[in-house]
């Protein structure tokens, strides 16, 4: 959510210009957006839960994807909050953000998504995408087939995908935080070798580590560049 003027927002092949978007899952064949932002635009940004973006939104997860929906579609009080927060110092806006969503969250948790799937959704998260489908299952005490089916409808993505992107997330932490090489970024993510995580940042980020590394690491603090 920008406080002074329009994101511009790049995802399969097509801009979007919106005062915020909010963003759902990856999908399958999709590279991850890019954000293009003016040069000093003040942003607020926000990373709910599953089921927090179904109570806040009222949008099943499998009707929304990365590339997101314009904010005054799903969230007709953004542009308000926008409005408020640019008028607090940058120091208390993080407070009146956090209470502002809290006040909009419903009182109850209706209508907010199959529970297997968002527990499935959490396992690959904690299991930083390791977790085989197998043993998703059985914690849910579904069958795998059927946990396939209840994620596809109810998120939009299978289990195995989940964990692709979780696996890729861990493995973007991990470079961001510092390591001797992507070789070890690559084994410490739960990937076969390096190839194997080139082939995810390619496919899911439509970059390479290197590429990302070299865009993003200005941004990073305590960074250290891994060697090839």
């Amino acid at each position: 959510m920008s406080l002074d003027g329009p994101i511009e927002v790049r995802y399969d092949a097509q801009v979007q210009q919106a005062q915020g978007f909010v963003a759902g899952l990856m999908r399958p064949d999709v590279a991850t957006p890019t954000t293009t932002l003016r040069s000093q635009q003040q942003t607020a940004y926000v990373e709910l839960s599953p089921a927090a973006f179904q109570r806040l939104t009222g949008v099943p997860l499998s009707e929304v994807d990365a590339g997101g929906v314009s904010t005054d579609a799903v969230l007709p009080w953004a542009n308000s909050l926008s409005e408020e927060l640019a008028n607090h110092p940058v120091d208390h806006r993080e407070d009146v953000l956090r209470v502002r969503l809290l006040e909009q969250l419903p009182r109850d948790d209706h209508g907010i998504g199959p529970e297997d799937a968002l527990r499935a959704l959490d396992l690959i998260s904690v299991g930083k995408g390791t977790v085989s489908v197998e043993e998703l299952a059985r914690q849910a005490h579904q069958s795998s087939r059927r946990l396939r089916k209840v994620m596809l409808h109810s998120l939009g993505i299978t289990p195995k995908f989940a964990s692709r992107v979780a696996r890729l997330g861990h493995a973007v932490s991990r470079a961001g935080a510092g390591a001797v090489s992507w070789a070890h970024v690559a084994a410490e993510s739960g990937y076969h070798d390096q190839s194997h995580l080139v082939r995810d940042f390619r496919s899911l980020m439509d970059t390479t580590p290197t590429s990302w590394l070299d865009e993003e690491g200005r941004n990073l603090q305590g960074w250290q560049r891994p060697t090839p």
